[in-house]
């Protein structure tokens, strides 16, 4: 056996690989006797399982033999055990460990996945939620170096649908929500491997909108001894800044309203009314803008007493 190569250098070029790598195998060995090698088998196993293998012939006294390896498969995670070894009688044995096999122990890091997405902004469950308000989450990958990329689902079905695809920032502007509505949301997270983690479904219910409300009438309600023409107001205010549309009707036929309105005092001009009547006025402001919430409310009014002339006794 003294004619056998020896004095393998072995290299594993990958230095803490992740399951998914290309694997490069590097051995090298030299023939130190001064005659030719005989042609002989040289075989890399992975695992035991044999990975390549092949004849070489025709080395000089002296010379070395380089044996690289190229893996393009994706080694599991886990311990793995890489051989190589050589045989001069063409046929592969097991040689002691002092001669013409080498075992090299090395551990193939297994890609973890990135974590849960945590902390929701609106939080869970949350209620009165601005329907302007972003999304936005927490997030990271245990393994250094990763890069994670998000899919955003977002609606108002308990199940929703996919909004957004791929995207890197942990935030999401879902536009201008309804008001009053059940949102739900939820995060899945991807890592640049191809490995995901799906947050839970979170909720949250965004803000009411209110209808506009009136502040006290000029004259006030119930009030007595009106003149036959004067205008009456009323101030109206959307809480939510909306734009709004309203009506002034009086029960004398009269009225005015407008579209698309700011809050402010509005007003109707009255004329031609009788003496000693009380007139009702409904008004009616509708927030179309928001939810088509309305108040209405009606007053009312008397006119003053017709003053007869005195007569002389």
């Amino acid at each position: 056996m003294s004619s056998q190569p020896n004095d393998w250098n072995k290299e594993y070029v990958v230095e803490s690989p992740e399951a998914g790598d290309e694997v490069w195998f590097h051995f090298e060995y030299y023939w130190m006797a001064s005659g030719t090698c005989p042609d002989h088998e040289v075989e890399i196993r992975l695992d035991e399982s044999v990975y390549c293998a092949g004849i070489v012939s025709g080395v000089p006294g002296g010379y070395t033999v380089t044996v690289c390896c190229v893996s393009s498969w994706l080694a599991a995670a886990g311990d793995h055990v890489l051989t190589g070894e050589t045989d001069t009688n063409n046929n592969v044995s097991e040689w002691n460990e002092s001669n013409n096999e080498i075992d090299y122990e090395f551990t193939v890091e297994g890609n973890n996945p990135p974590n849960a997405p945590s902390d929701p902004n609106p939080p869970n469950g949350a209620t009165n939620i601005d329907i302007n308000a972003d999304l936005s989450w927490n997030c990271s990958d245990p393994d250094p170096g990763d890069t994670v990329t998000y899919d955003v689902y977002f609606g108002i079905s308990s199940t929703p649908p996919k909004v957004e695809s791929n995207q890197s920032e942990t935030v999401y502007d879902p536009g201008v929500m309804e008001y009053g509505t059940l949102y739900y949301w939820m995060i899945v997270a991807w890592d640049n491997h191809g490995a995901s983690t799906a947050g839970q479904i979170w909720s949250f219910t965004t803000e009411a909108n209110n209808p506009p409300v009136f502040g006290a009438p000029n004259p006030a309600n119930g009030s007595t001894g009106n003149p036959l023409s004067f205008t009456w107001s009323i101030p109206m205010n959307d809480p939510e800044g909306d734009l709004f549309s309203w009506t002034i009707e009086c029960s004398n036929g009269q009225g005015s309203g407008a579209n698309n309105e700011t809050n402010g005092t509005k007003a109707l001009a009255l004329s031609g009314l009788l003496y000693s009547t009380t007139y009702i006025v409904w008004v009616n402001a509708t927030d179309p803008a928001g939810s088509n919430n309305y108040t209405r409310e009606w007053f009312t009014f008397t006119t003053e007493e017709e003053q007869k002339p005195k007569t002389k006794k």
